[in-house]
């Protein structure tokens, strides 16, 4: 690709192209860590990383198996930050994520410098820095930038064993495929896929390569049944549809802006690649850990809806160097050429631009929270519909501090609490005690996904659920004061009408 030859300020090495796109990582995923509050997934993490270790065995029993290492991982940043005195606020929760997002963005840069030069390397890392999707990943305090780091960093490590075969090196595969695995098992298993195909045809040395592959595959499988009995965790996954597949990859390359830029780019390269009518290996592997990923969740979504654009997140490294590759392959002239890679840019820039000035993710548990500590009444009481909220809030409402008293929490069990319990948002007590809970309170927040419906159930008629019974107790003796939204939490106050039986 001639782009950048003609200009005196580009890079000339490898490490430059590394330290370019490095740079451009720095300021997008290290900045405004702390500006939004924790959406529900990530105070899932919080509530994972705080616990002990027997509570959190017992928790990944009962739901987030295959998330297990990654809750380790913060269970050990979450005490280890706290030894020197700092509290794990958002910037601090959302730090190892995002540190995981700027050495991505340094391996994939090294990957298509090695394969392609150094300007491609560069314009390839600086592609992904600015990816929305990548952004917002390296923003969260999830698992899903650090198993797209180690899978990166495995596609670049089977590279060079195919080149040159060494124990170290494939020692290194192995552990880093292992630790990819036990971060997020179903994208690190599809990138895991690729390699093993690519090292399947490779001919020389594919024992051994595929040894190195196949033993962690072999031994993320009870990882794997584990999961497929708490498949419930995904229930909510809307099925496949050709709307939500064309949502699913507008999200995958960048949003609505940068999509039919880069459609035209890779049509463009995949001529090119026919007409050239050789492929190399590298080529090849990075497209297969560009698409396989996408293809695969697309068609595990008619056995099971997976269609959840960071379970491919793994895909995005490889998917930004064939992009730029593609525009290498062509004979376009530079202009052109880089007019659309600035397309490219400005349309995935502007893409994290926006989503970073939101003021919340999804939903702004720290507004709602801050409304309840200056509307709190000594004695008020709270309930959550569904129980699960209670752990969006618990980072919040858990380390306030207010003279004037917080609601007690009306449902919760004496016996579990939300960092105890095997049931994420902790164990509540039964139906017949709630309905004697709230008739003792003269005011109830109801923190939720909306305010609680009008139920004509008559005093006494039996109740099936624990929510049912909240619901049936409030609209007894209870009338809605006002009700505020805060994303996709609801926070509703009401107060008692008439007098208790």
């Amino acid at each position: 690709m001639s782009v950048g030859r003609q200009y005196r300020f580009v890079p000339r090495t490898t490490v430059h192209a590394v330290l370019f796109a490095t740079g451009v990582a720095v300021v997008t995923c290290l900045t405004r860590l702390g500006s939004q509050p924790l959406s529900w997934d990530e105070a899932v993490t919080v509530n994972a990383g705080r616990r002990s270790w027997t509570a959190l065995w017992t928790l990944l029993g009962h739901t987030d198996a295959p998330l297990g290492a990654y809750y380790a991982v913060m269970h050990v940043w979450i005490d280890g930050v706290g030894l020197v005195g700092i509290r794990a606020d958002e910037f601090w929760l959302r730090l190892p994520s995002a540190v995981a997002g700027v050495g991505t963005v340094a391996l994939t840069a090294l990957l298509a410098a090695r394969a392609y030069g150094p300007v491609l390397g560069a314009t390839s890392g600086s592609l992904l820095a600015l990816h929305p999707l990548f952004v917002f990943y390296a923003h969260d305090a999830r698992p899903y930038a650090f198993v797209t780091l180690l899978t990166t960093a495995a596609t670049v490590v089977m590279l060079r064993i195919l080149r040159t075969p060494d124990a170290r090196y494939l020692a290194g595969y192995a552990a880093l495929a292992m630790l990819a695995l036990s971060m997020q098992v179903l994208g690190a298993a599809l990138v895991l896929a690729v390699h093993a195909g690519v090292a399947a045809v490779r001919g020389s040395h594919r024992v051994l390569l595929l040894t190195a592959i196949c033993a962690p595959l072999a031994a993320a499988v009870p990882l794997v049944l584990v999961s497929r009995r708490q498949a419930a965790e995904v229930a909510w996954i809307s099925g496949l549809s050709p709307s939500s597949v064309g949502s699913f990859l507008v999200r995958v390359v960048g949003g609505g802006t940068a999509a039919p830029v880069i459609c035209v780019v890779l049509a463009l390269g995949v001529r090119a690649a026919i007409r050239r009518q050789s492929v190399g290996v590298e080529y090849a592997a990075l497209v297969g850990c560009a698409v396989v990923p996408i293809v695969g969740v697309i068609g595990l979504s008619v056995w099971q809806p997976l269609l959840v654009p960071r379970y491919v997140l793994v895909a995005l490294p490889a998917l930004v160097v064939v992009v730029v590759s593609a525009l290498g392959g062509v004979r376009v002239s530079p202009r052109i050429a880089g007019a659309l890679l600035a397309a490219i840019a400005l349309a995935n820039a502007g893409g994290t631009i926006v989503q970073d000035a939101q003021t919340y993710k999804y939903e702004d548990f720290r507004a709602a929270a801050s409304l309840i500590q200056g509307s709190a009444h000594i004695g008020d009481g709270v309930v959550f519909l569904p129980p699960s909220y209670r752990v969006g809030m618990e980072p919040y409402l858990g380390n306030a501090d207010t003279d004037r008293g917080l609601p007690s929490d009306v449902a919760l069990s004496g016996a579990f609490s939300p960092y105890t319990s095997a049931v994420i948002g902790g164990s509540e007590v039964n139906a017949a005690s709630i309905d004697v809970r709230i008739d003792a309170e003269q005011r109830i927040f109801v923190i939720g996904s909306g305010p609680v419906p009008p139920l004509h159930t008559a005093r006494g008629a039996a109740v099936p659920d624990v929510a049912v019974a909240t619901e049936v107790a409030l609209t007894r003796n209870y009338s809605l004061v006002w009700i505020r939204r805060f994303g996709d939490v609801t926070v509703s106050l009401f107060r008692r009408e008439r007098p208790a039986a």
